[in-house]
C-alpha cells in the first residue's frame, strides 16, 4: 500500500500550516505574554516579564518585570503601554484565565473578566490564540529574551531583593525586525483620553 501512494506514512502526512500575515501597522495588534523565569538567575527569586511585542514588525514594546502574571500587574503594563504608545486595535494573548473565562457555565458575572471589561471599555479587541503555532512569534522572542536578557542583567545587576517591579524600554531591537507593510505605517492605535478610569 506504500508502494502504491494509497497510505503515507506520518512523516509524509504531516501538514504544514500557513503563518498568518501581519499587521499592516505597528501598533494595531500587540501580542503579549507572561515569561516565568528565572531572569536574574541565583542572585534574587524567579520573576515574571510581561512582553508586549508588535505584530508588525515583531518590535519589543514594553518589558516589565512582575511577580507574577495577574490582573493588576497587566493593569499596570498596560497603562504604561497606553501613555508611551497609545492605543492599539487588539491584543493578541494565550488562553490564560486572565484574559478569558475557562468556565462556559460561570454563574456570576457576563462571561467576561476584569481586564476584558476594560479593554471593552477602551474599545480594544481581545484575540485569544487557540493553537501554540498561533502563539510562535511571542514564544520565540520569550526563548530570545530568556538567553539574552539574562546575560545583559548578570552584566548590569549585582544582587537583587525581591522582584523589582520595574519596566524595560528596549534600546535597540537585538531581533531581526522586518518593516511594516507600508510607509506610512507608524501607528494605527491613538491615544486614549482616560487611563485612570
Amino acid at each position: 500500500m506504500q508502494d502504491a501512494g494509497i497510505w503515507l506514512s506520518r512523516k509524509q502526512r504531516r501538514t504544514f500550516h500557513q503563518p498568518r500575515l501581519r499587521r499592516e501597522c505597528l501598533g494595531e495588534l500587540i501580542r503579549i505574554d507572561g515569561s516565568d523565569h528565572r531572569w536574574f538567575e541565583d542572585r534574587g527569586p524567579a520573576c515574571t516579564l510581561l512582553v508586549f511585542i508588535g505584530d508588525a514588525t515583531s518590535t519589543l514594546m514594553l518589558l516589565r518585570f512582575v511577580t507574577s502574571e495577574n490582573t493588576f500587574s497587566y493593569f499596570e503594563a498596560l497603562n504604561l503601554h497606553l501613555t508611551s504608545h497609545g492605543k492599539p486595535v487588539a491584543f493578541h494573548s494565550d488562553k490564560h484565565s486572565l484574559f478569558r473565562v475557562a468556565r462556559q457555565g460561570a454563574k456570576t458575572g457576563h462571561g467576561t473578566t476584569q481586564f476584558s471589561r476594560a479593554m471593552n471599555e477602551l474599545n480594544i479587541e481581545i484575540l485569544c490564540a487557540n493553537s501554540s503555532q498561533a502563539r510562535g512569534r511571542v514564544e520565540r522572542a520569550n526563548r530570545t529574551l530568556q538567553d539574552r536578557l539574562v546575560k545583559e542583567l548578570r552584566l548590569v545587576d549585582d544582587t537583587v531583593t525581591g522582584c523589582p517591579s520595574r519596566h524595560l524600554m528596549p534600546k535597540g531591537q537585538s531581533m531581526t525586525s522586518p518593516m511594516p507593510a507600508w510607509e506610512g505605517a507608524e501607528g494605527c492605535g491613538g491615544r486614549p483620553k482616560e487611563l485612570t478610569k
